[in-house]
């Protein structure tokens, strides 16, 4: 929702040691991790709940990094990931030696209470201007929601959501400092924003937005999010041996059950967990924006077998046409059964 790039934020903090209590500021929490800011500075902090969950934090970390360099310039940003920070008795989540294409992991000498878990340290998303949540307080929050203090920092656009409340009575303990809006509510903050303030607070178009969407998509699925580094690209090992090791986020079944599964069997697979599981993601029902995030996704496969991958040869590239197709159609077919489920019970047809 902010339009300011992570390279403006502080720089990086470097190997210093992990604030004190007494600088950090909880902010808000997800699933499986709680997020703090640190008084006078622009950098937060992520920490786990739980030290299991270790290892998904660190490889978020890499994705944000690989996804934060391959925006470089773009209009579309992601906060810039500084330092992972593991407590020194995990020595799994450290003891391995980073590669010259990932994230340098720091271990400080000292850990507190508050960072006894795995944490990483980002650049502070600027926070939206109060003319911006204000107005959306005014337009989607009870009289009694409005007359209490609550914090807006940021907004979640669920682009595959339309189901979200118009106006919202209660608010969960710790989730007021980020609310959602889905396709629907976004349209009409910014209508609310063009009639109370012109077209200095007119907000990105959705449809641009989902393009992005699925640009970044697409550049996770194939180049582990670095554009720059196309020779980065790794299909899965049963269709092409390469003697680097692979992205952990390319589409690859490399060990278990899926180990021998085509890549378009693999994108096939990928469609329905990103269906079942993330609404970030326009739904094929929601035709404009859909469009739109095919789009973005499609363009950038294009622009990668364009510039980055003319030595891996036609059949190979015939591979991944075939793979980004299966996608967009394992994730199409999904929707239309879960409509025609939805329209069989009478039920209003919403994501």
């Amino acid at each position: 929702m902010s339009s300011s790039t992570a390279d403006q934020q502080q720089s990086s903090p470097g190997n210093s040691k992990q604030p004190s209590p007494s600088q950090l500021r909880y902010i808000t929490e997800g699933t499986f991790g709680r997020i703090y800011t640190c008084n006078g500075t622009n950098v937060v902090y992520k920490m786990v709940k739980e030290s299991s969950r270790g290892p998904k934090l660190k490889e978020e970390y890499t994705i944000y990094d690989e996804v934060h360099r391959s925006l470089d310039g773009a209009v579309f940003k992601v906060p810039r990931p500084f330092e992972y920070y593991s407590p020194p008795y995990q020595d799994d989540l450290s003891s391995s030696a980073p590669s010259s294409t990932t994230p340098t992991y720091n271990t400080p000498q000292e850990f507190d209470f508050n960072f006894v878990f795995p944490a990483f340290s980002m650049s502070l998303i600027p926070p939206l201007d109060p003319i911006i949540t204000e107005t959306y307080k005014s337009v989607f929050w009870s009289n009694e929601l409005q007359r209490e203090t609550h914090e807006i920092r940021l907004f979640r656009l669920y682009l595959g959501r339309e189901d979200i409340p118009t106006v919202t009575q209660a608010i969960q303990p710790g989730v007021q400092t980020d609310p959602p809006l889905d396709i629907g509510r976004y349209e009409k903050l910014s209508a609310a924003l063009t009639v109370r303030y012109g077209g200095e607070w007119e907000l990105p178009d959705p449809k641009v937005i989902a393009w992005n969407v699925g640009e970044v998509l697409a550049r996770l699925h194939w180049m582990g999010g670095d554009f720059n580094q196309c020779q980065r690209f790794l299909p899965p090992r049963t269709l092409h041996s390469l003697s680097t090791s692979p992205s952990s986020h390319s589409p690859q079944p490399t060990t278990g059950m899926y180990a021998a599964n085509t890549l378009f069997q693999t994108m096939k697979r990928l469609a329905t967990l990103i269906y079942t599981q993330e609404m970030y993601y326009p739904r094929p029902h929601q035709i404009e924006h859909y469009t739109q995030f095919k789009r973005g996704y499609v363009d950038i496969v294009e622009a990668i077998l364009q510039n980055g991958l003319g030595g891996l040869g036609e059949d190979l590239k015939r591979d991944i046409i075939q793979a980004a197709r299966g996608f967009f159609e394992e994730y199409e077919r999904l929707d239309c059964e879960k409509m025609a489920r939805k329209s069989r019970m009478g039920k209003k047809v919403v994501a």
